[in-house]
């Protein structure tokens, strides 16, 4: 079945239209003309939302965590809580951001990440897109609240275990310049 929803505007990059009709077919957008050339199909559902705005979703690139719960935690109702309270606030998707931890709390928080972003199993709401690598490749003099104790000179073993436990699922890391790297 179709879905119809007409709004009173609709930004996108590079333009606003009045009055869009955005038509879905099987979960994706299939056609955004405006009303003034288009009718809305009888046989959809129509949602309007008259003097109201359809904009693109926000994607977050730094998220510890949302609503009491954090990321590392590893649990689904956790991304589940985080998910629906970003959504109240038009994030889509998002970088789901570690913290610097020992290395096997680390490894762990990875793994059911990695897990998680690779599921096929839809779910509804915002959900991370890939996972930030936020330390443990943090200097020292910088560290503000990141514990010194968890903090690693960046090396290729260490990434590649931190990259098979993701699955192949990071897509930024944060790391210190200034620090040398151990091959």
């Amino acid at each position: 079945m179709k879905t119809v929803i007409t709004a009173g505007n609709l930004f996108t990059p590079l333009e606003v239209m009045e009055s869009p009709v955005v038509v879905i077919e099987d979960g994706q957008v299939a056609l955004v003309k405006p009303r003034r050339q288009m009718e809305v199909p009888a046989s959809a559902r129509h949602h309007d939302f008259p003097g109201m705005v359809i904009a693109p979703g926000f994607i977050d690139i730094h998220v510890h965590g949302n609503a009491g719960h954090d990321v590392m935690e590893t649990n689904d109702s956790a991304l589940t809580t985080i998910g629906r309270a970003m959504a109240r606030h038009g994030v889509t998707s998002y970088l789901a951001t570690t913290v610097t931890a020992p290395e096997d709390r680390l490894l762990r928080a990875l793994e059911f990440l990695g897990k998680s972003i690779s599921s096929k199993d839809g779910g509804k709401g915002p959900r991370p897109l890939g996972i930030h690598l936020e330390g443990p490749f943090i200097s020292h003099a910088r560290r503000g609240v990141h514990p010194a104790e968890s903090l690693a000179q960046p090396s290729a073993r260490l990434l590649d275990r931190f990259w098979q436990a993701s699955g192949g699922t990071l897509r930024m890391m944060t790391i210190a310049p200034e620090l040398p790297c151990v091959i």
